[in-house]
Formats: structure tokens, sequence, C-alpha cells
């Protein structure tokens, strides 16, 4: 297998997974204090989608889709489908622990893959910013 290729979707299906669940939140929640940190963060995953999906196409590749990544789908929206508590202290715990999370995996398989190259790199180094941006705009709210 090729890890470039494998960790461009990997990538690709985070930014695209957490754009979707920013979007959905958005939807859903109309009067959150911070609706404008969300739409940044929205715009932060769709160019990071399309970075990705940039690369991949350079590497003649299609995306693929969130499919392989279920159970986080899942939980999310799950999440976001329950929310009893639409505050926006309880919707500001749910993204940084996401994000949290994100770092975590993100990090976590960078040091596990042995060949991707420079534009990956700089992809996971750019989704790593993004989540600890995301982190540091919501604390406020926490």
């Amino acid at each position: 297998m090729n890890d470039n290729i494998e960790m461009l979707n990997y990538l690709y299906q985070i930014a695209e997974m957490s754009k979707d669940v920013i979007d959905q939140m958005l939807q859903q929640i109309k009067y959150l204090e911070f609706n404008d940190i969300l739409r940044e963060q929205l715009k932060n995953y769709e160019n990071a989608v399309t970075k990705a999906d940039t690369i991949l196409n350079e590497e003649a590749r299609v995306p693929k889709g969130t499919n392989i990544m279920p159970e986080t789908m899942a939980y999310f929206e799950n999440r976001v489908n329950a929310l009893k508590d639409d505050s926006s202290t309880h919707i500001a715990e749910i993204i940084t622990k996401g994000s949290t999370q994100v770092i975590f995996d993100i990090t976590t398989t960078l040091n596990k893959v042995t060949h991707i190259n420079n534009n990956t790199k700089d992809l996971a180094r750019i989704l790593i910013k993004i989540e600890q941006d995301n982190i540091e705009a919501l604390k406020p709210f926490l």
C-alpha cells in the first residue's frame, strides 16, 4: 500500500467529516454565541478538503469519502442530533473534545507512516493547526 495516498485519504476524510459536523451544528443551532467562530471553522475545513482533493488529483487518485470512518462520524452525528443541552458551553465542549481527538489521531497516524511526501505532511500540519485554533477560539465559552 502507498502510505502517502492512504494518509491523504485519511486527512481528506477527517476534513470532510469535520466540515459535515460543523455544518450540521450550524443548521440545527441557529443562535449560538459563537456562530461566527463555527462559520470560520467550516471555511477552514472546506479549504482543507479542497487542498486534499487537489493533492490527490495530482497523484491521479480520487478521494475516498468518509465511509471508512463510520464510528467517528456516527458519534458526532449522534451527539449533535441528541442535543438536549444546546447551550454554547455544551457545544463548545463537544467541539473541543472532537478537536482534541483529531489532533491525537493525526499525530499518532503521522508517527506510524513512513513514506509520505511534504505536501501530505503540510496538510496534516494544517489540519492540526485548524484543530488547535478551534480549541483556542472556543476556550472562552467553556
